[in-house]
Parts: C-alpha cells; structure tokens; sequence
C-alpha cells in the first residue's frame, strides 16, 4: 500500500499563501473582477444598480419564488422516536418564524455572491430558540481567514468586529478555493444592465431627434452677433412653442431625422434582457415570446428552469441544516439524530407517493395470495418470521404469548417449497366423511365457549330479575366477544380439502 505524506493530511493551498490576495491585512477582500474594475469606494453595492432594472428584478424574483412556491419538510435521522420528536421540535420552532421570508432574503446571494442574516435568540420556558432572523446588506460583512464574518462598523470599517458563534447564517452561491464571498450573478449582470442603460439613454435622444425635426436658418450676411444670438433664441423657442418670428431676408427650414437599415434601439435592448433571462433562468420563453412557440420548447426550458431551481433549493437547505437547524440542536442539548430539512420537487414528491402506493398495493396482494393458501392448509417452509419479513421490508419477531395464525405471504414464496398442514393432509385420505367428523371435533370447543358465555348470562339476567327484553339487549352487547376467527379458519381449510378432494376424484376418474 502507498504511503501518504503528512502534506496530504492538510490543506496547502490556503488565503495565507494565496499570491494573488494582498497580505496586508486579516480580512479577506473579494476576488470578483467586476467589483475590482468597477466597484471602487462603492464595494459589493455596485450590484445595487442591478435592481434598478425591472427586468433584471423580475427575473430575480422569479427565480426566487420558484424555489420558495415549494413546501418544505423536516426529515428526522431515522425512524427512531427519539429522532422522531427531535424534527416535530425543531419543525415547531422553524413553524413560528417568517420562514419563507428568510429564505427570500437568504436567496439573495444568488446576485451578491452571499447573503447574511443576523439570529436572535431568546431564553422561553427553558429553551433556546430563534425568536428573529433579520436580513443584514453584504457590505456590512467582512471575512476573515478561516471565513467567519465579521460586522464592518464605524469604529472599525475595514476589518470589522469579530462576531460570537450561533449568530450568523451565510449563505453562499458559488464559493471557490479562497474567496468566502462567493460569485453570483452580478459580475455578469452589471454589464447586462449597464449596455441596456447605455442603449436606452440613446434610444431617448433619438426619438426626441426622430419625434421633432430640427429647426435650421440662414441670416444674411453682415447681421450683428446680438441679431444672431437672438435669432437662435428664437429657434429655441419654437421648439417648445412651435412659433417663430425673424426679420425679413431669414431663411427657416427643418432637418429631418433619416436611417436606413434593419438595427434599432428597440432590439438592442430586448437582445440584453434576453441574456438578463439566460443568465438568471437559464431560458427565455417564460420572459420572452416571438411569435409562435412550441409545446416542446416550453416543456424544455421549464425542465431547465426546475434544475436550477432544484440547486438553488438544495444549496439554501444545505445551509439552513449546518447552521440554523444545528444550532437549535446544539444549543438545546437535544441528545438525537440531527433532522434535516428539504424543498424537493413537487413532482419528485408525487412519483415517490406513487412508489409508495404500487409498493403498499404489491404488499396486499401478496398479503392476499399468502392468506390465500393459509386457509388451504399451506404454510411457508422459510418460517412465519421470514416470510413476513420478507412482505413487510422489516425484521419481525414471533411473540410466544400470542397465538397469532399465518394470513400473509412472502415475496419468496414463490421461490419456497410449499407444505400442506399433516392433519389436513391426514383428513384428506380418510374421506369426507371422516373429514366431517375431524371438522365438528375441531369445532366443537369453539361452539362450546359460546354456550357458556351464553349461559352465564342467562344466569346474571336471573339473578337480577330481568325479562327477556332486557335479555335480548345483553345479547346484543355480548355479540362483539363470540369471535369466529378460529371457526372460520376450520370451516375454510375444510372447504379448501373439500375442494382438493373433488378434484383428486374427478382427476381419477379421468385417467
């Protein structure tokens, strides 16, 4: 076997020794080349500018409320009762907060890289819980070398304040190597929305170009700078008032806004919301519409839009299950299996209930077939145990105080010989005569305890003078505890010899 060297039980590549990250502080600073380019003194809010366009925000949103239209649940560890009641309590304390909001605000790291929201916790009846969970803008946290965030302040505004543990949830989308502030969709979109702004601001001076003609005069030669300065006062004015009085000699005309070719503003535009709805929904056709479209191509961008909401739903509850769910955990001393929670697919949900209900139908079926051939007198050669076991999916074990009778079937019966009961068995060679007399010996102690109970009854309404209306009524009430399971079993197997025995009969004669 290769040896390891101990360089390979530790990490080598670290902030530290990172030569691309300036080593004049404990702060990490954020690696982007968007906010290194165009950020400045504004920082991690140069994204802020992002949401200034409606397009940008709607599909933010979108992409957002995909994830949060999902209902989540909390899965114990196992089915231990101890893990059981360890995901009710942490479900009834996740249940008191504005939980879909603070997933909202958390869904932000997909613009900014990383989200952060502040816990506040309070001491109720003898127990820790969160009784807030408030969203804080990014340019407020700083990381430091080993990722834990620290509150940028104003006595403190580069390296921030260290904070204490079990009080900051940080989401992040896209975290790589040695940069804890992650990579989200505002390195790509700055640029979207600054080529649109560009785009629009010049769309507004052509149509105001394009909407007005531009007035135009020729002053005869010799006319003095006042006279032309008021001349172009005038032109100005007809602009706004559509109205121009000049000297005699001025010559007025308008030039017209002219261009040739396909290329406008318009589609300028609508080319960078396009990419806006790529790069955030991975699709266009929900956002986007041209002309006629297709069953098929919109099946296949919803597909591509559940996958990323899929990731985003995965990642968001990766993050609340180390830290929120863990610290009610923790901090209650809750000695159990960490629950976790989940927002799966709606449809994920349906074709696991679907397996569920196909699973629990084959069940009963088999359930039925082996119940089937225990009235016949057949009994699994694996043993009861293991052929219940085997149907049920669940170790099960025989209680010898209860006399329970075989009525399930294993799935490997059909690979497992099969005995008939010996007396049965023995009841078949004597006859049907025989058979008769065998089944009212069996019988017989059944219909004996019934008397009895009848009997005693009998006795009781006597003793306390009762008439044989109120008689009938006790019998009424003593129904429910003359079971017939033990004679039913008898007069089944009985039927099924019965049946077997006309066969052999006819089977005989035949031959």
């Amino acid at each position: 076997m290769p040896k390891l060297s101990p360089e390979n039980f530790r990490m080598l590549a670290t902030p530290l020794n990172d030569a691309a990250i300036p080593n004049y502080s404990n702060v990490l600073r954020p690696q982007d080349a968007t906010l290194l380019d165009k950020g400045r003194s504004k920082g991690i809010a140069l994204y802020d500018q992002v949401k200034r366009d409606g397009h940008a925000v709607a599909v933010l949103g979108k992409r957002a409320r995909k994830v949060l239209s999902r209902e989540w649940i909390m899965m114990p560890a196992s089915d231990d009762p101890d893990d059981v009641a360890a995901a009710e309590f942490v479900e009834r304390l996740i249940r008191r907060l504005p939980f879909d909001a603070i997933c909202e605000d958390l869904l932000e790291a997909n613009l900014y890289g990383f989200a952060a929201s502040e816990i506040v916790w309070a001491n109720k009846d003898g127990l820790l819980v969160p009784e807030a969970v408030e969203a804080r803008h990014q340019r407020r946290i700083a990381f430091d070398t080993d990722w834990k965030p620290r509150l940028l302040t104003r006595q403190n505004s580069f390296e921030g304040e260290p904070q204490p543990e079990f009080k900051w949830i940080i989401h992040r989308v896209g975290a790589k190597g040695t940069d804890p502030y992650g990579s989200g969709l505002g390195r790509v979109l700055f640029w979207h929305t600054l080529f649109k702004r560009e785009g629009v601001h010049y769309w507004a001076r052509f149509l105001e170009k394009y909407a007005s003609p531009t007035p135009f005069a020729r002053y005869p030669y010799g006319t003095p700078p006042s006279e032309q300065e008021q001349l172009k006062q005038h032109l100005a004015d007809m602009v706004q008032r559509s109205v121009l009085v000049a000297p005699i000699g001025t010559e007025v005309s308008f030039l017209e806004a002219a261009r040739t070719g396909a290329a406008t503003y318009e589609e300028w535009c609508r080319f960078w919301d396009e990419q806006t709805s790529v790069a955030v929904l991975g699709e266009t056709l929900s956002t986007n519409i041209k002309g006629q479209g297709s069953r098929a191509a919109a099946t296949t961008h919803n597909d591509i839009s559940d996958m990323i909401a899929d990731a985003d739903a995965d990642l968001l509850s990766a993050t609340l299950n180390e830290t929120l769910i863990r610290w009610i955990m923790e901090l209650n001393l809750v000695k159990a299996g960490l629950p976790t929670l989940w927002r799966p697919r709606p449809k994920n949900e349906e074709a696991l209930e679907d397996q569920k209900l196909k699973k629990a139908s084959r069940t009963k079926a088999e359930l039925d077939n082996l119940f089937d051939l225990a009235s016949r007198g057949y009994r699994p050669g694996v043993g009861l145990e293991q052929a219940l076991s085997d149907v049920l999916g669940t170790e099960i074990v025989a209680d010898p105080t209860l006399n329970i009778a075989p009525s399930v079937r294993s799935t490997a019966l059909s690979s497992t010989a099969l005995t008939p009961s010996p007396s049965f068995a023995a009841a078949h060679d004597h006859g049907i005569g025989a058979l008769a007399a065998q089944v009212e010996d069996i019988a017989q102690p059944a219909i004996d305890g019934w008397l009895e109970r009848i009997r005693q009854e009998i006795d009781r309404a006597v003793a306390a003078g009762e008439d044989m209306a109120s008689f009938s009524d006790r019998l009424l009430e003593l129904y429910p505890d003359l079971t017939v399971d033990s004679l039913g079993q008898t007069i089944g197997e009985a039927l099924t010899v019965t049946e077997l025995t006309g066969y052999s009969d006819v089977t005989e004669e035949a031959s």
